[in-house]
């Protein structure tokens, strides 16, 4: 059956493997990647983590803000002041965690040495400045909104102090006693809030060398070549079996019409 298709299936092997040589013989850029490093460690409590789980969860608030900063247009940034284009960016930038408290790992690629050093570094500033601003804005907003508590809270409490304790009722008196110590829980909450220590946000390590981003060997695309060329072969016999099986059974039933018909 297969000495049908050895000359297709060497056709097909030879176009393969000199499409892989060509690949290879063609001029290729030259391509440079450089990395640098930052952290985002946001306290939640005085102690460090002390757990696993502890970790884990301080290291998905840190990918969730790493997610935040670039939706929210870290490329951008970066484009806007290294005058380029953000799509490209993003497209040759890769930021991903690496083991530690909220550590990333930013590596960019560029057919330039000394631009692909700088747009690592200037995106490990930008991802640093964002996730500072975000914070900064995040831990602003949550004092505002106890500070509002405290504020409707404390229209409460005044408005029931204005009654004269002996023509209170009980549920005023219950309702002044609660609300008295939800002033004191979002003071504390405040205090709680504000007395954090300051988040780790920084650069840890900056890019000073780029490196030549190896290019696919001979050897490499010969083999992927030929894996090419067999798939192309095993497909060629697959179809002209199918069409050979096709045929067999038409001829196959077209006697017995015929005698059918000389019978009638």
């Amino acid at each position: 059956m297969f000495r049908r298709y050895a000359l297709i299936c060497t056709l097909v092997m030879l176009v393969s493997l000199g499409a892989a040589g060509l690949s290879y013989a063609a001029p290729r850029s030259r391509e440079f990647t450089s990395s640098c490093s930052f952290q985002v460690f946001l306290h939640l409590s005085q102690d460090p983590p002390a757990t696993t789980d502890e970790q884990k969860f301080v290291n998905n608030l840190a990918l969730q803000q790493v997610s935040t900063a670039i939706a929210g247009g870290v490329y951008n940034d970066v484009a806007e002041s290294q005058n380029t284009d953000a799509a490209r960016i993003a497209r040759n930038a890769r930021t991903l965690p690496t083991p530690g408290l909220g550590t990333f790992l930013v590596t960019v690629l560029d057919v330039s040495r000394p631009r692909a050093i700088q747009l690592a570094n200037a995106l490990c500033d930008s991802f640093v400045a964002r996730v500072k601003a975000q914070r900064a804005t995040e831990v602003d907003t949550r004092v505002k909104g106890v500070q509002a508590r405290i504020a409707t809270i404390q229209a409460d409490v005044e408005r029931i102090q204005r009654i004269a304790p002996a023509s209170r009722t009980p549920e005023q008196n219950v309702t002044l006693a609660a609300q008295q110590r939800a002033l004191t829980f979002s003071s504390g909450l405040i205090a709680s809030i504000i007395s954090l220590p300051p988040d780790d946000i920084s650069v840890l390590t900056r890019a000073t060398s780029a490196l030549l981003r190896p290019g696919r060997d001979l050897e490499t695309n010969l083999i992927i070549g030929g894996i090419a060329g067999l798939l192309g072969c095993f497909i060629v016999v697959l179809v002209g079996e199918t069409i050979a099986e096709r045929r067999g059974r038409n001829e196959e039933h077209a006697p017995r019409l015929e005698d059918d018909r000389v019978r009638i």
